[in-house]
């Protein structure tokens, strides 16, 4: 089974929402404008998937305000903004990591900046427990406070 393109489910999702849920419909912002799109391109390091960049070109996120759609674990929708903000933030802590951090743990936004959200993390392929001199996590349990 394929999935329909993302303008068209934007076109399925606008239809719904504008006659059962006008609020949320409301807060929907208008569509990232391409030259935006493609400036943030330009940064160094920075290439969206062609399914991200069809959404904004449908919707650049939504408002956060009382009504916003909230997608079910990720939060509401972020914009081009809130993307950068998101992965200006996760390149600061990646910076501020171990230098093997990378190796040994993902982190990829579940939300923008100032949504409800946060950052997951998950490990990565082969990670192996580390010894610690912190109490308790020598034996794989949590650290215990002093």
């Amino acid at each position: 089974m394929s999935l329909p393109p993302v303008a068209e489910s934007w076109a399925r999702i606008d239809t719904w929402l504008s006659q059962h849920a006008s609020l949320s419909h409301a807060r929907l912002r208008p569509p990232a404008f391409e030259a935006e799109i493609a400036a943030t391109q330009r940064a160094p390091d920075v290439t969206f998937p062609a399914d991200l960049v069809a959404s904004l070109r449908c919707h650049d996120g939504v408002e956060l305000l009382d009504g916003a759609p909230v997608l079910a674990y990720n939060g509401p929708p972020s914009g081009l903004a809130d993307i950068v903000k998101s992965t200006e933030l996760l390149r600061e802590v990646d910076a501020d990591l171990a230098d093997d951090a990378e190796e040994h743990c993902r982190a990829a936004p579940t939300s923008g900046p100032g949504e409800r959200g946060g950052l997951s993390l998950s490990p990565a392929a082969g990670l192996r427990r580390r010894r610690s001199a912190t109490p308790g996590a020598a034996r794989g349990g949590r650290p215990t406070s002093a």
